[in-house]
């Protein structure tokens, strides 16, 4: 699903948006690439005792408490992008 520009301004990334983002990889758990990608410190990377939601509900919860939900999108994007090339 597609954000759509509103008087010149993008709406904020969500947390749905994220979920919905994540459900578009193939295959399904690229959490340690995500971890990877956004420099997640050591201390903050999820587990990978826990299940493919919890990790990706953990990597949610840092990008927000860092403001980067918006990074985080554009990461997930590029990722997916690059399953269809």
């Amino acid at each position: 699903m597609e954000n759509f520009e509103l008087n010149g301004h993008s709406p904020e990334t969500t947390e749905e948006d994220i979920k919905n983002l994540f459900n578009q990889f193939n295959p399904r758990d690229q959490s340690d690439r995500v971890v990877l990608l956004m420099n997640i410190p050591s201390d903050r990377r999820p587990s990978n005792l826990l299940t493919i939601a919890e990790r990706e509900e953990e990597i949610i919860s840092w990008a927000k408490d860092n403001n980067s939900l918006e990074q985080l999108a554009k990461t997930i994007k590029g990722i997916i992008e690059k399953q269809y090339k």
